[in-house]
């Protein structure tokens, strides 16, 4: 069956005019052909190519975003995009004067070294000189300089700071089952020390009446124990006796009570705590008060007793209402301190005592002014600060590589400095956590860190702020603020601008952004953050804020000051890069913000 064209071909060709030409007669191709390109040529003009050059623009269009993608993935491994600098004037520096009084108090602070050595920091003082020499950058002369400055220092006297936590399991001595348990504690120096300490202060003493010896035969008559049953080693003196709360009825108080007691020498000296049931009619707990009221008397002796809280009966039982003791040279506290229960102890093999005692004890000092200073150290904090700055701007300087790629970790040199002033200076490890958490940020702001590592200064704070058991006082509640607020400020900023600061493409960059938003996390789920703003909007509130704040600012820098568009090709090239832009949204900061 012959198709259509054929049979229409066939009937042109017979239907010919002779006198024409056969080529003329006979088309060169299909009618229909002929037809559509006839149709495509008009089409072209009417609509002036319009389908041809959107094709063209589109394949331009690809071609260009697979040129943007070559080139984001030549750069994904480069440096990340360096952040806002501080201006000069806010740059964290300290004076000449105020770096040699620091240098003269870190030579002070290796030279009163306190406490046993541990693995965890450098026992050799040359070493720890050697160090701050280079850390302060002093040359040899200007350290002996210095050195003699600290030498000429009246030595900080040490301390025992004991927090009497609780105990457990006592011996019931009351008829009701349960006894009134308290504690009395103190020092017990070295023996020999003390017995010529005393002969000097008798001898002292003869030439001004005697009144001191009447009170120390005051002090020794607390004892109503038989003086012929009675051993040298009974006797436990003290220069100060403290006393805790008496807790009613009960085999497990809980005391939580704090005390600071003077230390003679840390090597010879003894820790001792008794636990009595207190009688109303006669207790040791009484004569421990009226002991004490005259405990600023210089060269007074303290003494231990173990009273027996009735008195024997006819058989020679014993009926006192002693419930056991703890007994352990200072030395072995060393200098990271102790948290722990203490099985306690009789007085002889035939005391029959049971229960546990939990004591924290940790070594400090107060400066040799003959009172004790109270508890406010906000110079010293101060100084702690400022320490750690130093060593984290020498570290900083010594390493090889950029500062966001060092991991922040001081060598144990500082670190036994740092721990050493921290013991001395008696601040709290909250105290610690925000003096190391300030200096790093101080440092952060000037040459920016990882923030993987200021994300472990707010877990450090985190932790220590759970075992803190001392309120801040205003001043560092002040501090702390101040600065978490600077450096939530900060993050913000960051983050309105995060195309530019943390763009998608760049392996360093996401990394940044992804501990920056872990830390605004944590910072805002923070009880420490929450104690100093009660009232901020929710992180997600504020991200929110600041991300909707960016991107408006971002359309109209790639918009430009026209707020219409001159072409087809500016309105494409807008929309581009809006699609661009929700794509690495969608692929990557979605992701990341999520979290």
């Amino acid at each position: 069956m012959q198709s259509f064209l054929e049979r229409l071909r066939r009937i042109s060709f017979f239907n010919r005019n002779d006198d024409e030409d056969a080529v003329a007669v006979y088309p060169t191709m299909p009618l229909y052909e002929k037809f559509l390109q006839e149709e495509d040529n008009w089409v072209q003009v009417t609509n002036e190519n319009f389908f041809e050059n959107f094709t063209v623009l589109s394949w331009r269009r690809e071609n260009q975003r697979l040129q943007v993608i070559r080139k984001e993935e030549s750069e994904k491994d480069a440096p990340p995009p360096s952040e806002p600098e501080l201006p000069p004037e806010d740059v964290y520096t300290i004076e000449k004067k105020q770096w040699q009084n620091l240098y003269v108090e870190v030579l002070y602070t290796i030279k009163h070294k306190l406490g046993a050595n541990s693995s965890n920091y450098v026992a050799y003082t040359e070493e720890l000189y050697e160090y701050a020499r280079e850390t302060f950058n002093m040359t040899h002369e200007e350290h002996e300089k210095f050195m003699a400055v600290a030498q000429d220092e009246k030595p900080p006297i040490p301390v025992l700071n004991v927090t009497v936590i609780e105990a457990t399991g006592l011996e019931a001595k009351d008829p009701n089952g349960t006894s009134d348990p308290y504690c009395m504690l103190g020092i017990q120096p070295d023996p020999d020390s003390e017995k010529r300490k005393q002969d000097a202060e008798e001898e002292n003493n003869s030439n001004s009446g005697g009144g001191l010896r009447g009170l120390k035969r005051f002090g020794a008559s607390f004892k109503k124990r038989d003086r012929r049953d009675r051993s040298n080693s009974e006797i436990v003196p003290a220069r100060l006796i403290r006393t805790t709360k008496v807790k009613p009825e009960t085999l497990s108080p809980k005391w939580r009570e704090k005390f600071r007691l003077d230390i003679d020498d840390i090597r010879t000296d003894r820790f001792h705590l008794d636990i009595w049931d207190h009688d109303d009619e006669t207790s040791v707990f009484d004569a421990a008060k009226r002991l004490n009221e005259v405990s600023n008397l210089k060269g007074l002796g303290r003494y231990f007793k173990e009273v027996a809280q009735s008195a024997r009966t006819s058989n020679g039982e014993n009926v006192d209402d002693f419930l056991g003791n703890v007994n352990f040279p200072v030395e072995i506290v060393g200098s990271n301190g102790m948290d722990r229960w203490f099985t306690l102890s009789g007085r002889s093999n035939r005391s029959t005592v049971q229960g546990q005692v939990h004591l924290k004890l940790q070594l400090g000092t107060r400066e040799d002014r003959g009172v004790p200073t109270g508890n406010d150290n906000e110079r010293e904090v101060a100084e702690h600060e400022q320490l750690i700055w130093i060593f984290v701007n020498h570290e900083l300087k010594m390493f090889q590589g950029k500062p966001y790629e060092w991991a922040g970790d001081l060598p144990q040199q500082a670190l036994t400095i740092l721990h050493q002033h921290a013991i001395q200076g008696d601040i709290t490890e909250l105290q610690q956590a925000l003096c190391q958490w300030k200096a790093y940020f101080r440092k952060h702001q000037e040459v920016v860190l990882d923030y993987a590592l200021m994300f472990q200064q707010l877990e450090e704070i985190e932790q220590a702020w759970a075992k803190n058991e001392e309120a801040l006082s205003l001043n560092a509640e002040e501090d702390m603020r101040n600065s978490y607020n600077e450096f939530i400020t900060h993050c913000f900023d960051l983050l309105r601008q995060h195309r530019k600061y943390f763009p998608s493409h760049n392996t360093l960059a996401r990394h940044k952004l992804k501990f920056m938003l872990k830390c605004l996390k944590h910072l805002y789920n923070m009880e420490a953050f929450t104690s100093v703003f009660p009232f901020r909007n929710e992180l997600r509130v504020e991200v929110s804020n600041a991300i909707k704040r960016g991107t408006f600012e971002w359309m109209n820098e790639i918009r430009g000051e026209s707020e219409q568009y001159n072409s087809i090709d500016e309105f494409i090239r807008f929309l581009d890069a809006l699609n661009m832009d929700l794509q690495k949204a969608v692929s990557h900061y979605h992701l990341m913000f999520e979290r």
